[in-house]
């Protein structure tokens, strides 16, 4: 199992795709191709509550959640079997503010490397942050109908899953 992470992870930093792309505007159009010579295996995941598809390659697993992560706002997870890299979808009420009112709320705590762009002509903020128990992620996040704000986060301090990271948050769509 290993050995396929580090081949997926190889192949994905070779593809020089990063995170936090100064690209204001990206697509799935654009990493597909790299998609899917990372991992011809990977899916497309619909994410009915938000009406919300992204791609997932193989080595991350699906993890059921709990009833109080979900109650705590999660609607899905994957991670690697051995839980070094992972993906969590979580959505909150932040009542009347925008995105940019968001982000600028996230520059007053502290947070780091916040940008703003387009992810499948969605508008959305990126950013970086280390939680409370030393935990550091990247995340993408975007405004959802009425006040709910949805954030796709990823594990970050691996460069080679800062690579994969990127291509999935560069699927993120609506569904069809």
């Amino acid at each position: 199992m290993k050995k396929i992470v580090a081949i997926l992870l190889a192949l994905a930093l070779c593809l020089g795709t990063a995170f936090a792309a100064e690209v204001s505007e990206i697509t799935w159009a654009d990493v597909a191709d790299a998609a899917a010579q990372i991992d011809p295996n990977g899916q497309i995941w619909t994410l009915d509550g938000i009406n919300c598809a992204v791609w997932i390659p193989e080595v991350l697993k699906y993890v059921e959640l709990s009833q109080e992560e979900i109650d705590a706002g999660y609607l899905a997870y994957w991670a690697t079997e051995d839980n070094t890299a992972a993906m969590g979808v979580q959505y909150g009420n932040v009542g009347d503010l925008s995105l940019d009112d968001y982000a600028a709320m996230l520059a007053e705590m502290g947070i780091s490397d916040i940008e703003t762009g387009y992810v499948n002509g969605l508008y959305c903020v990126t950013y970086s942050c280390t939680n409370e128990e030393g935990i550091s992620s990247n995340v993408v996040a975007f405004a959802l109908e009425g006040d709910n704000i949805v954030e796709f986060s990823f594990t970050a301090g691996d460069e080679g899953y800062e690579a994969v990271a990127s291509i999935i948050a560069a699927s993120i769509q609506p569904a069809e």
